[in-house]
């Protein structure tokens, strides 16, 4: 797989987003879509996990 540059990824001040690819053994594709938002003091992450038409719960933290 390609690896793309990182530049831009910091341009907003309290949100920041991901997605994080990767083929596993059996040639499946697994990616988990990560989003932050910053609230005050409070960082909330939800995670997505998708690929090969998965779609599970996503999952959410606040820190």
């Amino acid at each position: 797989e390609e690896e793309v540059g990182t530049e831009g990824w910091n341009e907003l001040e309290d949100s920041y987003g991901f997605l994080y690819k990767k083929t596993d053994d059996k040639g499946r594709k697994k990616t988990v879509l990560v989003k932050c938002l910053a609230f005050g003091d409070i960082l909330t992450v939800d995670a997505v996990p998708t690929g090969d038409g998965e779609r599970k719960a996503p999952l959410d933290l606040q820190i």
